[in-house]
């Protein structure tokens, strides 16, 4: 086998890997913010990026909760950012075509970072009401 040929398998390994755990983490992330609705724990953080002024949350049922979801983001993204690094690299070294795995994972990095800002733009309103 050529050296090339066992790195290019290792990088599709390696994002398919990453495929996988990013998939995973950002169904449960959207399975979790639906628990933080039911269980009206929005609130149970009342600052961001804190948790009542500090990072480690309180032990108290609706902040655990919310503080448990803002950790399952923190790991969505970043296994998205990682997406799209190993994406971008595996199309700057393509020399052929069909990488539209990699164009997918680099094209949804965007995605990721608008997010949080839009989630920010929904919270930020009825935090400033207090």
């Amino acid at each position: 086998m050529a050296a090339g040929l066992g790195r290019s398998q290792d990088m599709r390994r390696a994002f398919r890997t990453l495929a996988i755990a990013t998939t995973a983490s950002t169904v449960l992330l959207i399975a979790w913010g639906g628990v933080v609705r039911a269980t009206g724990s929005g609130d149970g953080c009342p600052d961001w990026p804190t948790c009542f002024g500090s990072w480690v949350p309180r032990v108290e049922y609706h902040t655990l909760i919310e503080y448990f979801h803002r950790l399952l983001a923190v790991v969505s993204a970043s296994l998205s950012i990682a997406l799209a690094v190993v994406g971008a690299w595996s199309l700057a070294r393509a020399h052929d075509e069909g990488h539209g795995h990699a164009r997918a994972g680099v094209a949804g990095r965007p995605l990721v970072v608008q997010q949080p800002r839009h989630q920010a733009r929904l919270v930020a309103p009825a935090l400033l009401v207090r």
